[in-house]
């Protein structure tokens, strides 16, 4: 069974969602620092081709950062989507039949 979620108050979640990304940005920033000057960087095996720790820490980055991006423009579109219909409903257009 799909749960869905309603966001009752979105500014709040889009400051949670931007803190929480900040956060796991500066520990995979954090952690690639520390990789990169103690460890040797590289990851995975000659035949997949090796990653650096920061190649990896910036595909992560990327896909986070895209992941907000999406919530933000469906905010958005909701935002959008609610007011034309508080528009249209202080203002309904008459029905003539006529299309």
């Amino acid at each position: 069974m799909e749960k869905v979620i309603f966001i009752n108050e979105p500014e709040k979640s889009i400051e949670e969602i931007q803190s929480l990304i900040k956060i796991v940005y500066n520990g995979f920033m954090a952690l690639a620092m520390d990789y990169g000057y103690y460890v040797k960087n590289t990851f995975g095996s000659a035949k997949d081709g090796k990653h650096e720790i920061f190649e990896l820490r910036d595909s992560i980055n990327y896909r986070i950062r895209s992941a907000n991006l999406h919530f933000y423009l469906l905010i958005d579109r909701k935002f959008f989507i609610e007011h034309r219909f508080a528009k249209m409903l202080k203002n309904p257009l008459p029905l003539t039949g006529i299309i």
